[in-house]
C-alpha cells in the first residue's frame, strides 16, 4: 500500500502541486526532529548536572514553557486515544499510532529536560530550541503539503488537530527565543568572586 505511493513521482516531484504520502508524513517528519531530541539528550543532561547554578525562580515565560509542553502533550495524547477507540484502517493507523507514542514519548522528555534545567540553573537550551525548530518545520512540511487521500469527515478533525499542534509549535518556538531569570543559587561563593574582583 505505501510502496505504489512512494513510487509514484507524479504525485510528489512532477505536479504543481506537490503532496507528500501519508507513509512520510508519518515516519521521516516525525522520525528525524524526534530523534534528535533523543540524541542530544545526554549532553543537555550532562550539561545541566554538571552547572553550578540552581533553581531558576518560576517566572511567567517558565510556566508558559511548561504550559504549552503540556498542552501539546495532551493533545498528541488525546488523538492517539481516538485513534485506538475508532480504529477503521488499522494497517494505515498503525503508522500514524506509532508516530503519537514516539512524539507523546518526545514530548515527556522535553518536558523533563525543561524541569531539570530550570531546577540546575539553565536559563536557556540550545538543544530544545533544536528540537522545536526541527519539529515546527516538519510540522509545517506535513500541513502544508496535506496527505494524498482521507475522508471528509476524517479530514476534518484530524486537519483542525494538526493546525492547533503546529500553532502550539510556534508558541513554544517563540517562548525558548528568550532565557529564563536568574537562578537563585549562581554557584559562585565568596572567595570566587573576590578573586575574580582582584584580577
Amino acid at each position: 500500500m505505501v510502496l505504489p505511493i512512494l513510487q509514484n513521482y507524479s504525485v510528489s516531484w512532477d505536479t504543481a502541486s506537490p503532496r507528500l504520502s501519508p507513509c512520510f508524513r508519518h515516519t521521516a517528519l516525525v522520525w528525524v526532529p524526534c530523534l534528535f531530541l533523543w540524541l542530544w539528550a545526554p549532553y543537555h543532561v550532562y550539561t545541566a548536572k554538571s552547572s553550578r547554578s540552581k533553581q531558576i525562580p518560576w517566572t511567567l515565560l517558565n510556566g508558559a514553557k511548561f504550559g504549552v509542553g503540556a498542552s501539546l502533550l495532551i493533545l498528541q495524547a488525546a488523538y492517539l486515544v481516538v485513534l485506538l477507540t475508532a480504529s477503521a484502517d488499522v494497517v494505515a493507523d498503525r503508522i500514524v499510532m506509532h508516530a503519537l507514542i514516539l512524539k507523546c514519548a518526545t514530548l515527556a522528555l522535553s518536558l523533563y529536560l525543561d524541569a531539570l534545567s530550570k531546577n540546575h540553573g539553565l536559563r536557556t537550551s540550545g538543544v530544545l530550541f533544536l528540537f522545536w525548530l526541527l519539529l515546527l518545520g516538519s510540522q509545517l512540511l506535513s500541513v502544508l503539503l496535506q496527505p494524498l487521500s482521507e475522508s471528509a469527515a476524517q479530514a476534518d478533525w484530524r486537519n483542525t488537530l494538526e493546525i492547533v499542534f503546529t500553532a502550539l509549535l510556534g508558541v513554544q518556538l517563540g517562548l525558548n527565543c528568550w532565557a529564563d531569570a536568574e537562578p537563585v543559587y549562581s554557584g559562585t561563593g565568596p572567595a570566587e568572586v573576590n578573586a575574580q574582583m582582584s584580577r
